[in-house]
């Protein structure tokens, strides 16, 4: 059996321009998985076979590909995933016009992929064009090899939601070589939008968003997506990307994109014009962010806490006057003629309030 793809990833990636930020799921996996995004709040469909759901129905230990072979079992995209046809290696690449540095991976967000690749045990394809070599699942392009380079550990650090990658090496290898700590501020789209209508500072959030920044929403601290490193009190003449390899420098992200001679060159650089009382954006040291079911039952028991020790059902309110002990309701107080908690005799109840 063969799979002919009626349109490319590109083409249905281009479909997500105005997905709403999702914690687990992200445009780039879902179009690799043969959904496109209808334009209405979560709801994707498939280009194949037309199943049409919302992302919130799936459960959330299921990726794309998992969701639509587990929904859409019959669909022919599904099915036919591992079936190839041979790939079309004429579309024009000009490495000329590409600034390339070693390993310097890009994506050709002009060409279009109408056939894929017949299996084989890799996924990069030769575009006959120097040693540019291009996947046939997420259109990745890689060039300036080195010897030493693993074509699977490059192909994970510059498009680690390739569904071919994560298909046959899996997600804890991927993972491993390149995890953000903000997965759902992945793409710059949704960076973006963390911006709208607040930000007011020199940099502006397209340069922000670029050099891998989402704002916190605290004055004017932004956080790296990839390795949560946080910078605040910027001024006039800062440039995100110097910032960025300046107070974090083994972040991946940042070496992905930039590579580390640049990171070597704005250390040098700082360490050239360093002189006390020189003004630029200060690194922010803040913990991580916490899990969220930590948050969660940390909320529940601090609301057990405030139920009344008697009924353990309504909220307290009761305050003994003599003893200045406050832990019952209304109700359970009326009942009672010694404090529950020091035995001291009730002279004087009084009803409390709690402001917001």
């Amino acid at each position: 059996m063969i799979l002919v793809l009626l349109n490319s990833p590109q083409e249905r990636i281009a479909t997500y321009k105005y997905w709403p930020v999702h914690p687990l799921y992200l445009p780039h996996p879902l179009a690799l998985a043969g959904f496109s995004y209808t334009g209405r709040d979560n709801i994707v469909k498939c280009f194949t076979c037309n199943y049409t759901a919302s992302v919130n129905s799936w459960s959330p230990s299921l990726n794309p590909s998992e969701a639509h072979s587990l929904y859409s079992p019959e669909c022919s995209f599904v099915s036919g995933l591992k079936m190839y046809l041979p790939f079309d290696t004429t579309f024009p690449i000009d490495a000329n016009s590409m600034c390339m540095k070693d390993k310097h991976s890009f994506r050709d967000t002009h060409s279009t992929i109408d056939s894929i690749l017949a299996e084989t045990n890799t996924s990069p394809t030769n575009t006959c064009d120097a040693d540019i070599v291009r996947c046939f699942c997420c259109d990745l392009a890689i060039a300036k090899w080195n010897p030493q380079d693993d074509p699977w550990v490059e192909h994970a650090k510059n498009s680690c939601g390739c569904l071919f990658l994560r298909t046959e090496k899996g997600d804890d290898y991927v993972d491993k070589i390149y995890k953000p700590m903000h997965p759902v501020l992945e793409d710059k789209d949704s960076r973006l939008k963390t911006f709208i209508g607040i930000w007011r500072t020199e940099q502006t959030p397209e340069l922000l968003v670029d050099a891998g920044f989402f704002y916190t929403g605290d004055k004017d601290v932004v956080r790296c997506h990839y390795c949560d490193g946080g910078l605040r009190h910027w001024e006039p003449g800062d440039i995100p990307w110097e910032e960025h390899a300046r107070w974090f420098p083994f972040c991946k992200f940042l070496i992905k994109m930039k590579g580390r001679e640049y990171i070597e060159e704005i250390k040098r650089k700082t360490e050239e014009r360093q002189q006390p009382g020189s003004s630029c954006s200060t690194a922010l040291h803040l913990p991580r962010l916490p899990d969220p079911q930590k948050i969660k039952e940390t909320n529940q028991e601090l609301k057990e806490k405030m139920k009344c020790i008697r009924c353990r059902t309504n909220d307290i309110c009761m305050l003994f006057v003599n003893c200045g002990h406050r832990q019952t309701c209304e109700e359970c107080a009326d009942l009672m003629d010694f404090c529950p908690i020091c035995d001291t005799r009730i002279k004087k109840r009084l009803k409390t309030f709690l402001s917001n």
